[in-house]
């Protein structure tokens, strides 16, 4: 990639994206999920079986229901009405009620009780757990993400090097 992030040499950038594929099928086949085994296998877009005009596009309403996304993850979820999806095989929304994991949000005590900071500058503030950031009250989060609806994905993942 150039200073503007422009491909230089696309054939190479395939061979990257390509190695990168199949080390991530190699990674994920074996592994079980739900009980089922996980098979995956890197198939090179000019093999591909599917064609672009068989893909379905999806209305910006049913992204926002099913899908949470950030550089780092990608969520797809179920819903819970039924003439859309189909009933969930796991228990994955008796312990996340949204079936979406929640994003993590360091917390440090405070004179005022835990607050989540706007940054960290030390070891000071740590990540709760999953469930425990679940119910973190709107109240302990700073100004920059008080309009948000819901706290981005991503908001504190640079942070993660640090702890």
């Amino acid at each position: 990639m150039d200073a503007k992030a422009k491909t230089v040499d696309a054939e190479l950038e395939k061979a990257n994206f390509a190695f990168a594929g199949r080390t991530i099928c190699e990674v994920w086949t074996g592994l079980t999920t739900d009980g089922y085994p996980v098979l995956s296998e890197y198939v090179e877009g000019e093999k591909s079986e599917v064609d672009a005009s068989d893909l379905r596009v999806v209305s910006p309403e049913w992204r926002l229901t099913h899908i949470r996304e950030s550089q780092y993850c990608t969520h797809i979820m179920k819903c819970s009405d039924r003439s859309c999806c189909r009933v969930p095989r796991s228990s994955m929304f008796n312990l996340l009620p949204s079936g979406f994991l929640p994003p993590p949000v360091p917390v440090i005590q405070t004179g005022e009780g835990l607050k989540a900071p706007d940054e960290v500058t030390d070891n000071n503030a740590h990540f709760t757990s999953v469930f425990m950031t679940q119910y973190l009250n709107e109240s302990l989060l700073p100004r920059s993400l008080a309009s948000y609806k819901r706290v981005p994905y991503a908001a504190y993942c640079h942070l993660f090097k640090l702890f």
